[in-house]
């Protein structure tokens, strides 16, 4: 796009090096004005940039991805200026530019800022333009105040060099990177902005500049580091991990508003604590039982409801059992969840069976029956139910006799010669709910029926 130069005899040296002193100064001055904001390019010292930047008045504007609907509000934007300085400028030529930005309308807005900078370079020349160009933009590119969203990018890939008569360029390439630019840049201005202001901590009441204060995401207070720092040592201290929010109106606070301002151990202490506070409310979260370890772990849905009884830590691979939190031992119940659930009241209990399930539970229902109820056959240890008042037993599955009361080995004059008695209470209460109409008996020697 650069036009045609037209050939040109050589120039005197005193010309030359009076526009070489003036680019040069100018250069000088550049440097001190934009700083950080000026680039000269490595490859080619008569050529550089400047990032000028813009900042909106009444409320800012809205920016889009080109492509997208998601608008978002900024104060804040910038273009940059490029520029290449001829062997006769000042004199005689004017620089090659662009003006590269993703969201600047080349055929308005754009084309209205070319014929300015064309135009101040016609008012002011032979003097050096650039500084006044760079300044032209900063109060000129600006939208208009009501005007709609800025779609930024459009994904096609354009030079961007400086041409003869100026050019408008929209880059960089791809959309969604310029519109992320565009966001992260505004973000960036706005804490600069909010640094510079002098702000009052709501803990020592003294006027700080911004920068030495710490902001929250939920609320608008703002109080000095050195203030928070105590206020959040103190919480962590005393284990308040779930409890500490901002000192004004007590809303939670983020592990990184906490980490502004507190110790580095101090901050990763609260960050663990609040996490295992709400990882404690979670049903379906336990914690490794190794002491080195104590990592979360998500317990797996049991097959017969409730959860299963093996877990293992994802952290250091141990497996364990959920009841009794010891090292895995097979599924079954196991003695510490034998006396969970013999300490437990009703609502305790009916936790137990949703978290376990009914399997579990049953087993446990069941080995207290028949501790309580059974009795282990000294001939073959299996065990065996009375069910019914005489004292006389006879194993099912040894046919081992013996005496309920004492356990010995049952004779046939055991009950006549000791102190056990054959029949219990319970077996009169049998045997006349039995007998019906007829009327029982008891004598010192044994038991007889009437007719009543």
């Amino acid at each position: 796009r650069t036009r045609p130069r037209r050939s040109q005899s050589p120039r005197p040296a005193m010309e030359a090096a009076a526009d070489e002193a003036a680019r040069a100064e100018e250069l000088e001055a550049l440097q001190a004005m934009y700083g950080s904001e000026l680039t000269l390019s490595p490859e080619d010292p008569s050529e550089l940039s400047i990032l000028v930047p813009l900042t909106l008045d009444d409320g800012g504007c809205e920016v889009v991805q080109a492509g997208a609907d998601s608008p978002r509000a900024v104060r804040h934007l910038q273009l940059t200026l490029h520029v290449r300085l001829p062997k006769a400028y000042p004199s005689e030529e004017a620089p090659l530019f662009a003006v590269v930005s993703p969201w600047l309308d080349p055929e308005s807005k754009g084309a209205e800022l070319l014929s300015g900078m064309r135009e101040l370079w016609e008012a002011i020349r032979p003097a050096p333009v650039v500084a006044a160009w760079a300044e032209h933009l900063r109060l000129e590119a600006a939208p208009a105040a009501g005007a709609g969203p800025l779609a930024i990018g459009d994904d096609e890939e354009r030079d961007a060099a400086p041409v003869e008569g100026g050019v408008v360029v929209r880059a960089p390439a791809p959309a969604s990177a310029a519109f992320k630019a565009v966001v992260d840049e505004d973000a960036r201005r706005t804490g600069l902005e909010a640094g510079a202001v002098i702000a009052r901590c709501g803990i020592c009441m003294e006027d700080v500049l911004g920068s030495s204060c710490v902001a929250f995401a939920q609320c608008p207070h703002r109080f000095c580091r050195a203030c928070l720092k105590v206020y959040f040592e103190e919480h962590i201290a005393r284990g308040d991990a779930s409890d500490i929010g901002c000192p004004e109106c007590r809303v939670p606070l983020l592990p990184t508003e906490v980490a502004a301002a507190a110790d580095p151990e101090l901050a990763e202490a609260h960050e663990r604590r609040a996490l295992q506070s709400a990882l404690a409310g979670m049903e379906d979260v336990t914690w490794c039982p190794l002491t080195h370890c104590q990592a979360p772990v998500v317990l797996e849905a049991g097959e017969h409801g409730g959860y299963d009884q093996l877990a293992q830590c994802p952290a250091c691979r141990h497996a364990f059992c959920t009841l009794c939190r010891r090292t895995w031992h097979g599924y079954g119940p196991c003695t510490n969840f034998r006396q969970q659930w013999e300490r437990a009241d009703d609502s305790e209990k009916a936790l137990l069976r949703d978290r376990f399930g009914e399997a579990v539970v049953a087993e446990i229902q069941s080995q207290v029956f028949i501790e309580e109820a059974t009795q282990k056959c000294p001939g073959c240890r299996a065990a065996v139910e009375k069910n019914g008042g005489c004292n006389h037993m006879t194993c099912a599955k040894c046919r081992h006799e013996w005496c309920w009361l004492c356990r010995e080995a049952y004779t046939a004059d055991h009950f006549a010669r000791g102190d056990c008695r054959q029949f219990s209470s319970d077996f009169f209460a049998e045997m006349a709910e039995a007998l019906g109409d007829h009327e029982l008996m008891r004598w010192p020697g044994g038991v007889g029926v009437a007719d009543r």
